[in-house]
This record gives structure tokens, C-alpha cells and sequence, in this order.
């Protein structure tokens, strides 16, 4: 999802990208090299760690954030799909996503160079989530 520039809407898959760090340019650039290929599946995953590795969230990024152990089950049903997909959740602060999970959480702000809203929308997903009943 860091492709997206951080403005504020939801990205679809078709939104402009405008990489705004080294992290994120290098994203994209797996994606360019993917592309190359006739058949591609592209995941844009707004996906935070559990469990989670850190004491602190940020409480200035509003992200779709899903759970990596939500992830796989997802995954599977897409890889005889082709094209590109948002995999996430609703749109919240990392810290509020996290303290949902988590109680004692410290919340800290992002650095400048981080994207503070990447709102992802997964109409396309949840389609397919419909169709394949997951």
C-alpha cells in the first residue's frame, strides 16, 4: 500500500502511484518488474504483524491495516486471480488498530517522510471475498 502517495482518499488499484520514500519506490519497483510478465497477481497488503513486534503505534498514520494472521486465508484465494489487489481493513490510526488487539501500547508520531494517509479501498476484493464465499 505505500505505493499510493498518502493523500487523502482511498486508493483503488487503479489510483495514480507516487512513491514518497526509498521504502516505497522499492515497492514499486517490484511491481514494474512484475508487470513484465504475461500473468501477474500484484498484492497491495496493508498488512501489520502478529503478533505485533512493537511497544509503540502511530497515532498520526491512518492506514487499512489488516492482521498477518488474517492474511494467508486471503491469499489463497487469490492466487489463481490475476491483476492487482488491496488487501486491508477499515481506515484508522496504526495505534488504534493495534490498541484494539493490544491494551498497553504507546503511541508515537511518524517521521516526516511517511506517508500519513494511505486509506486503501478493497471494493475489488471484497467482490471476489462474495464470489469465492471466503
Amino acid at each position: 500500500d505505500y505505493v499510493y502517495s498518502g493523500s487523502n482518499y482511498e486508493h483503488t488499484e487503479t489510483s495514480p502511484v507516487l512513491p514518497t520514500n526509498k521504502y516505497s519506490w522499492s515497492k514499486l519497483g517490484g511491481e514494474c518488474a512484475v508487470q513484465l510478465c504475461k500473468e501477474f497477481l500484484i498484492i497491495r497488503l496493508a498488512m501489520v504483524e502478529w503478533p505485533f513486534p512493537h511497544k509503540n503505534a502511530f497515532s498520526n498514520v491512518v492506514k487499512s491495516s489488516i492482521w498477518s494472521d488474517k492474511v494467508p486465508d486471503i491469499l489463497i484465494k487469490l492466487f489463481d486471480k490475476s491483476g492487482i489487489y488491496n488487501v486491508g481493513g477499515k481506515s484508522e490510526t496504526i495505534y488504534d488498530f493495534v490498541s484494539s488487539r493490544i491494551s498497553n501500547i504507546d503511541k508515537i508520531e511518524a517521521s516526516d517522510d511517511i506517508p500519513k494517509k494511505i486509506n486503501i479501498d478493497t471494493t475489488k476484493l471484497n467482490k471476489v471475498k462474495k464470489d469465492l464465499d471466503i
